[in-house]
C-alpha cells in the first residue's frame, strides 16, 4: 500500500515540528508515526513520493 498525498504532507509537517535534525532520523526512529500510519512505505520510497 501507499500513502496518500495528504498523509505525506502530514508527515512533513509533523517532522518540522518534531525537533529531529534530519528527516531520515525522524522517519526511522519515530514510533508515533509507525502507529499512526501502519502502511508506511520504506524510507527510499517515501522520498520518491515527496517529489
Amino acid at each position: 500500500m501507499c500513502l496518500s498525498l495528504s498523509e505525506v504532507m502530514t508527515l512533513m509537517v509533523h517532522y518540522h515540528v518534531s525537533g529531529f535534525k534530519t528527516f531520515k532520523d525522524y522517519y526511522m526512529r519515530s514510533g508515533e508515526i509507525r502507529s499512526a500510519f501502519p502502511t508506511m512505505p520504506r524510507y527510499n520510497r517515501l522520498l520518491e513520493l515527496q517529489q
